[in-house]
């Protein structure tokens, strides 16, 4: 067993094995790990993100669960910001959460209770489907209550989906023994979010199928006259593979609207 570390605090032991999976998985919750001195450090440290559209309340609530990773978040700034983001309530829209970035629009909807695919379960199937120095983020009113979570989870996607790496060697029953040694000491507020409770089906649109399995290169299909399917993920036989993957590189064309379900189970 060996220790590991929270600014310098000893929060836990672990073995090798849980050691191998805490630093799989330390990127998800904005953390980083390295295993030779046992130190968990905050993931966001280097970076500040400038939001806007957002009540003093959901604000404090951010702040306090992304206090962790070390991000500079900041109300309206007219700074200069790795990344902008607004924040809106649309009654328009037909999902949960709508989300532009470079001149594309993304609609999403959270995991259901099919899918048991641990890395949508960690994010409830909420993900950047891609990279840009602006996001504008619609949640309808009826998904307000998650919105200060979603939020949380795309502003740590944002930064560190270079290190996101597949959880097929973790289990649940692992996720949520590491969960309790580490970022339930570290952060309760964010960890909260990290109970995994499975979201019941919902009325929302259903979306494309897609495969549990994680790649890099995302194709996009196209329809005429239909909006575009976009399946990021084929699957892999190589369950070993542990390289980091970037889960949505889209091809970037303005002005078109994609319906996405990354992580709808099969």
């Amino acid at each position: 067993m060996s220790a590991i570390y929270w600014k310098g605090v000893k929060i836990s032991t672990i073995n090798k094995e849980e050691s191998q999976m805490l630093q799989t998985l330390s990127p998800y919750w904005g953390l980083l790990f390295e295993p030779s001195d046992g130190e968990i450090r905050e993931g966001l440290a280097h970076y500040n993100v400038s939001i806007s559209g957002i009540t003093t309340a959901n604000y404090n609530r951010l702040h306090h669960a992304l206090e962790h990773t070390g991000l500079d978040l900041q109300r309206e700034s007219s700074q200069a910001a790795d990344l902008h983001v607004t924040i809106q309530l649309d009654h328009a829209i037909s999902y949960p959460i709508s989300i532009t970035i470079n001149n594309t629009t993304y609609n999403l909807r959270q995991s259901s209770t099919k899918n048991k695919e641990l890395h949508s379960m960690i994010y409830d199937g909420i993900w950047l489907p891609a990279k840009g120095s602006s996001i504008a983020i619609r949640f309808h009113p009826n998904s307000k209550r998650d919105s200060v979570k979603w939020i949380s989870y795309l502003l740590i996607q944002a930064f560190l989906r270079k290190s996101l790496k597949p959880l097929y060697k973790v289990s649940l029953t692992d996720y949520r023994k590491i969960a309790a040694k580490t970022i339930h000491q570290i952060n309760p507020v964010f960890a909260q979010n990290q109970a995994i409770q499975k979201v019941p089906n919902s009325e929302w649109p259903e979306l494309a199928h897609v495969p549990a399995h994680l790649q890099e290169d995302v194709p996009v299909s196209t329809k005429p006259k239909e909006e575009n399917i976009i399946q990021p993920f084929q699957p892999k036989e190589d369950n070993s593979d542990t390289l980091a993957f970037n889960p949505f590189k889209f091809q970037n064309k303005s002005n078109r609207t994609s319906i996405i379900n990354p992580f709808k189970g099969r």
